[in-house]
């Protein structure tokens, strides 16, 4: 009997060996590619959560910011910075090997290695890597419970649940897709056991949103899309998006195996559902709105070991299967390096891989011009974030009243840090309002424009609230608006700090993208003193001569700065 187990374990073993084979390589080539490449610019704002750690985030919850500070506390630099994800990934390899029970690794391989979203989050600092992580965590603890329904599966499972939510949102379709495909789910005690368990875990981020009232919702629910649509057009580039990240050769097989699986448990049911319910759930959102390529992520832990389970025994479409899969690896790879080093040189407009390449020099570029001042870029968190990142130097973003808030709407400490400073503003275009303005040259051809504010002041932690409500005029109509200043700050805010950059309150109107009237000036706030309790005053608007409904901006606008985001934007209806 004993030699009989030594025996099987043995014949596992050298089973196994093709995996671990895989799981090494797939390390090597990913440490190597996260060592070598610098950062994206969303990865570079990641790395700026992980120097704020909270719960929370305005457009993430805050998984990747934790996986990014633990790394970067071993490694200050970019491999420190994607060193988790390189794991994470190397983990979800050796998970879906484990859910698909493939034995077949010139076929997992083939599809793992030919897949360009996989390659893609095998070594990039973003949520979508422990996004896979916990999917395929959530499958194989699912898996093990419909097995053995007991406490410790249905707590593993909560966990899981939590790490989706806490990874990316779209996490919950996971959740949501796998109950139903099996309603018996609601008749099972542990089943709520793993639900009230993944709350418990996920309550900390419920209660950072409930305090900053709720950005991220409004965020992807409200502001994202809040301008005219063109449906054909997102309809058509979420379909071409669909079938690039699983790579234009090898996409079909994915769609294929995943919508023709014949399923014959709860648990291929659920896989099968969860991939085809993803992929339909976005196919209808692209008709609100554009989809990234990368939202439907969650569909690939399900779609992946689908695919294996199908293709492992059709011996004459793996003819095809494996040329194919070769010669995207080898485009891939060839991707992988020309990531590292431009060695086609081709034009911008046709590749633009500036975000791995040569940042350095951009942000010392500026740095050397800033000399000890602090830099301001407007409208761009990922320079703002990639000068931060390169330089340790301090820097800040801020947005134009009618852009999209971004994290350091919520970094108010590193604001202030600027009041009374001389500051360098940098912009990407070049415009008429701002001073003295000079081009900044870098040595891949780009430029940014940038002028100096000496006595610096900004306003834009001051809410903005308009007091009346609703927001129903005439046409052509002249009247006096309500509002009132709050101050966040435990002491009185005054405004004349530099008299050559006098405050006013200013409003702008919008209709869908058409701007009917911008940063229109309303009285003047420099002499006011703002104290804690607030101020109350009033500000003249003329509103539209057509009917329709409109967006209604009131900020603060300092100098010549552009208008910032103090207040939420309103809905108009005139009439």
């Amino acid at each position: 009997m004993t030699e009989h187990i030594k025996t099987l374990d043995e014949n596992t073993s050298r089973r196994d060996v093709g995996l671990w084979l895989i799981l090494g390589i797939w390390f090597i080539i990913n440490m190597l590619q996260a060592s070598l490449s610098g950062l994206m610019d969303d990865e570079a704002l990641f790395w700026m959560y992980g120097e704020h750690l909270t719960w929370g985030f305005y457009e993430h919850p805050p998984m990747v910011a934790f996986l990014i500070k633990s790394g970067y506390s071993l490694l200050h630099n970019a491999a420190g910075v994607r060193i988790l994800f390189v794991l994470t990934s190397t983990l979800t390899v050796f998970l879906i090997a484990r859910i698909s029970n493939t034995k077949n690794w010139l076929l997992f391989a083939a599809l793992l290695f030919s897949t360009l979203i996989a390659n893609a989050g095998g070594f990039l600092a973003a949520p979508d890597g422990p996004l896979l992580l916990f999917t395929a965590l959530f499958f194989l603890f699912y898996q093990r419970f419909l097995e053995k329904e007991n406490v410790a599966w249905a707590l593993l499972l909560g966990l899981a649940m939590a790490g989706l939510i806490y990874s990316k949102y779209n996490g919950i379709l996971v959740i949501i897709f796998t109950m139903l495909s099996n309603f018996k789910l609601l008749t099972r005690k542990r089943f709520y056991l793993a639900i009230v368990t993944g709350v418990i875990l996920f309550l900390p981020h419920i209660l950072w949103q409930f305090y900053y009232d709720f950005p991220t919702i409004r965020y992807h629910l409200v502001d994202r899309n809040i301008h005219e649509h063109d449906f054909l057009a997102y309809f058509g580039e979420y379909i071409i998006g669909q079938l690039g990240i699983y790579g234009p050769l090898m996409a079909i097989f994915f769609f294929w195996m995943t919508f023709s699986f014949k399923t014959e448990s709860p648990f291929d049911r659920s896989l099968k559902f969860t991939a085809i319910g993803i992929l339909l759930f976005f196919l209808l959102y692209s008709f609100r709105g554009r989809i990234e390529p990368n939202w439907t992520l969650p569909a690939f832990i399900p779609m992946m070991v689908l695919t294996i389970r199908s293709l492992a025994n059709r011996k004459r479409l793996l003819r095809i299967v494996y040329p194919l899969a070769a010669i995207s690896i080898v485009l891939i790879f060839a991707f992988r390096i020309y990531i590292i080093h431009d060695f086609l040189h081709l034009p911008r407009k046709l590749v633009n891989l500036t975000e791995f390449q040569r940042e350095g020099e951009w942000a010392d570029t500026i740095a050397k011009k800033a000399g000890d001042h602090p830099v301001l870029f407007l409208n761009s968190y990922q320079n703002a974030s990639k000068y931060i990142y390169y330089t340790g130097r301090l820097a800040f973003d801020v947005c134009d009243y009618d852009n999209h808030a971004t994290q350091f709407n919520y970094w108010n400490d590193l604001i202030r840090a600027f009041q009374g400073k001389t500051v360098m503003v940098v912009d990407n275009n070049f415009w008429r309002n701002m001073p003295g303005q000079q081009a900044l040259k870098f040595p891949s051809g780009d430029s940014l424009c940038y002028s100096f504010i000496h006595d610096f002041s900004s306003y834009s932690t001051i809410p903005v609230v308009v007091t009346t409500e609703p927001l129903r005029f005439q046409t052509g109509q002249e009247l006096d608006l309500p509002v009132t200043l709050l101050n966040p700050e435990d002491h009185t805010v005054r405004f004349d700090r530099n008299p050559d950059q006098p405050t006013f309150l200013v409003y702008s109107i919008h209709q869908g993208k058409k701007r009917i009237a911008s940063e229109q000036p309303g009285p003047e706030i420099t002499s006011i003193e703002l104290p804690v309790t607030g101020y109350d005053t009033v500000l003249h608007i003329v509103t539209p001569e057509t009917p329709g409904r409109y967006e209604l901006y009131v900020s603060l606008k300092t100098g010549w700065l552009p208008a910032g985001q103090n207040g939420k934007r309103l809905m108009m209806e005139i009439y």
